[in-house]
């Protein structure tokens, strides 16, 4: 068998032959306690008492369930297309900027060829990442990651803590709720400063550093290699990718490194409270669930989903232990049969406490439960740092008045702002930059018209297509051009009336323990704070099926021949 470098000596001895009996007793020592550890852990988890909106779910019907998926499909689906608007809809599909069919007639275009622009998952954000940490920073890190580590000694009635967590491409954002308590607490957590962009308070930068010694850090050291980009190589499906400048003696994959990332977080809010809001916590036993958030078209995905869901609850069960964050215990956790069911099983998951949920319905959960939350189809624009997240829904209330979102169309690429920058280096232009996401935004809107939801009263005329604009990029000049350019281009094609902007707002209610100047920017932790039952119940667009086109129709038959006079 070839032998790794790093565990051969010069003399071709390898490193277990090399070790003492001792030192080898000690090693097999660590890996049994880690071992024991992980285990504990997850049957503590698996043991806890099951959250009150899990036990109200068991006694309705199942969300995932295919009858209530068929039934809510029948009550907001359109079973009728129009033969001219299937004809538009190649031609957009295809590049062609649409033109209404007035006459019937197919126009005689020559489809150009188009493709999207794309970039590498390493890419990263413009913004300088830290090169070192003060000593006082560090400590107090060090300080609320150990407070948040380990189980809390602690007996008496159980307090359920919900996380919710917005991974992002630059950086995440957690917001805490207690939805069982009076007044229901909820408070926004600062990232710690040896963490912090420096574009706000709340905004920890999706970055991690790993040590020779294979230990995680989520601040920087001499020696230790810069990781980021955590999120792009999960949601272009190369979890089990090797992180490019990692090499041996550890080689980190994405999906160690973005669970060792999340563990930080975790372990931090859970220290941070116990710290700064331990009033909360007395004589009281804490349960946490941590609701974690994806881009809504790869949600889509089960191939995707599931290794989103096996990294958050080997993130949370490893947060739970007292035991360093290295490429050896995160993988034990991966490695472990009930993580990996979890991976499988949106059941086994919420198990273990973790929930993975599209961060469009988080984004406009605070909307959805608003008296202007009104039934019906919208479409939201989320511009972030490195990806543009679109796509239309359909919002309606069932019976139990929970929310229902049925997603009819949805498409993420890379055309952040950060994006712009890296586009413009490779010698193309504004313009060129503006027409990809022009055309993915037309996409979505046309094939939610034709196909998914023909029928629906935004198209006609006298009414319009209701726009949200959210995200860290929202205030971008040109992201706000290109959504805007939507108006004219509806009326035009569509001949509705355009769109209407509408706003994103998180309620002031929320603590905010240092100031925050936008809260909009916080609406997806915001909404993922909320029990998974109270966000609502999700449609993902593999269960909602296209509306077929009219079956063709002889029209002879509506003719008399002279043979039948």
């Amino acid at each position: 068998m070839k032998r790794n470098r790093s565990e051969t000596s010069r003399s071709g001895s390898t490193l277990g032959e090399a070790l003492s009996p001792s030192t080898k007793d000690r090693l097999h020592g660590l890996r049994d306690a880690l071992e024991k550890q992980v285990r504990e852990a997850i049957e503590s988890q698996r043991s806890e008492a099951r959250p009150p909106w899990r036990r109200k779910q068991e006694s309705v019907t199942s969300p995932g369930s295919s009858k209530a998926n068929k039934e809510a499909v029948s009550a907001i689906q359109t079973r009728t297309v129009m033969a001219d608007e299937e004809h538009e809809y190649r031609n957009v599909a295809l590049g062609v900027e649409p033109r209404r069919l007035r006459s019937g007639a197919a126009p005689n275009v020559k489809k150009p060829k188009f493709e999207y622009w794309d970039f590498p998952s390493e890419a990263a954000v413009r913004e300088p990442s830290p090169l070192s940490v003060s000593d006082f920073d560090r400590s107090s890190l060090e300080g609320l990651l150990n407070a948040g580590s380990g189980p809390l000694d602690v007996a008496g009635e159980d307090l359920f803590v919900v996380l919710g967590l917005d991974f992002g491409t630059s950086s995440t954002k957690l917001i805490v709720r207690l939805p069982f308590e009076p007044g229901t607490p909820t408070i926004a957590i600062p990232a710690p400063k040896a963490c912090r962009s420096r574009e706000g308070p709340y905004l920890w930068r999706t970055l991690l550093w790993l040590r020779e010694d294979g230990g995680f850090l989520p601040w920087p050291e001499d020696g230790a290699k810069e990781l980021n980009s955590l999120k792009q190589g999960l949601i272009q499906g190369r979890s089990d990718k090797k992180v490019s400048n990692c090499t041996v003696p550890f080689e980190v994959n994405r999906a160690q490194a973005g669970a060792a990332y999340l563990a930080f977080v975790i372990r931090y809010a859970r220290g941070w409270l116990l710290q700064n809001r331990r009033d909360l916590f007395r004589g009281r036993s804490p349960r946490w669930f941590v609701n974690l958030g994806m881009p809504t078209a790869t949600y889509d995905d089960p191939n995707l989903v599931g290794p989103y869901r096996r990294i958050g609850a080997a993130a949370l069960q490893l947060a739970r232990i007292d035991n360093p964050v290295t490429v050896k215990s995160v993988q034990r956790f991966l490695d472990d049969l009930h993580i990996r069911e979890a991976g499988a099983s949106e059941e086994a998951a919420e198990a273990l406490g973790v929930a993975v949920l599209p961060e469009a319905a988080a984004e406009v959960t605070g909307f959805a439960k608003s008296i202007r939350g009104a039934p019906g189809l919208y479409f939201l624009v989320d511009v972030g740092a490195l990806t543009l997240d679109a796509c239309m829904f359909l919002l309606s209330q069932e019976s139990n008045s929970s929310n229902l979102y049925a997603f009819m169309d949805a498409l993420v690429r890379p055309l952040g702002v950060e994006s712009f920058h890296w586009f413009l280096s490779e010698g193309k232009t504004e313009d060129q930059f503006a027409e990809q996401c022009c055309r993915m935004l037309h996409a979505i809107v046309w094939n939610t018209k034709v196909r998914r939801n023909p029928r629906a009263d935004n198209w006609k005329p006298g009414n319009n297509v209701p726009v949200f604009l959210a995200g860290g990029g929202a205030a971008n000049r040109l992201h706000k051009c290109i959504v805007e350019s939507l108006d004219p281009w509806l009326k035009e094609n569509v001949c509705n009336d355009g769109i209407r902007r509408l706003e994103l707002s998180v309620p002031d209610t929320m603590e905010t323990p240092e100031p925050l100047q936008n809260l909009g920017r916080m609406a997806v932790a915001y909404g993922l704070s909320f029990p998974p039952t109270e966000i609502g119940r999700i449609m993902p667009m593999r269960e909602i099926e296209d509306v077929p086109p009219p079956a063709h129709t002889d029209i002879g038959i509506l003719y008399i021949s002279k043979d039948q006079v």
